[in-house]
């Protein structure tokens, strides 16, 4: 009885033991996946003139929207490609910022943070649905239906959605973005 006991004990530990490194190894993973999106953070920041913080938020946004992580750097980049075409002076994409009231001055000169902020509004002076669909869909062809929950109810629904994001947690602040991925880069290098 008593070797029976002794065993258990022994196995219960082993038990415990595998437990805690699994847990230990789904932590370093979480780390590294966070030390990640803060690189990418940093990236997009650096690419888009916005901040860290504006960035992380309006990504939280559109997760609790529906869009994956992966989907807003494609909708990051499609909207600095309708930026881009309307300075460069492309009609269609000048016209289509006009509609939602947005200068070419605007498109210009606003980080995207804003410039969705700006789109929400024009979107929200718009009659229908429809009205509104039709509308983004000039600015951002594919990806409009997604971002539909985020964008068409305004900018009051848009901001809305940014204060339950910080309210969530999500702002990531630039000296946090960085010590992740220094971090991360450090767990990199050791496993």
């Amino acid at each position: 009885l008593k070797r029976l006991v002794s065993g258990f004990f022994s196995l219960k530990s082993a038990v415990v033991g595998l437990v805690a490194a699994y847990g230990g190894l789904r932590a370093i993973g979480a780390i590294r996946e966070f030390g990640e999106q803060a690189d990418a953070l940093l990236k997009l920041a650096g690419t888009t003139g916005d901040t860290i913080a504006n960035l992380s938020e309006l990504q939280a946004a559109f997760e609790l929207a529906g869009v994956k992580a992966d989907q807003f750097d494609d909708v990051l980049r499609t909207l600095q490609n309708a930026q881009r075409d309307a300075v460069e002076g492309s009609e269609k994409q000048r016209e289509a910022f006009a509609e939602l009231g947005i200068s070419l001055e605007q498109v210009r000169d606003l980080a995207p943070s804003q410039l969705f902020e700006q789109i929400a509004r024009g979107l929200g002076g718009l009659n229908s649905e429809f009205d509104r669909q039709v509308a983004l869909s000039k600015l951002l062809p594919k990806q409009f239906q997604t971002l539909m929950p985020v964008l068409g109810g305004g900018l009051r629904e848009f901001q809305q959605a940014i204060v339950e994001a910080r309210e969530a947690g999500a702002t990531v602040t630039e000296e946090q973005a960085r010590v992740a991925a220094q971090f991360n880069d450090a767990i990199t290098k050791v496993t």
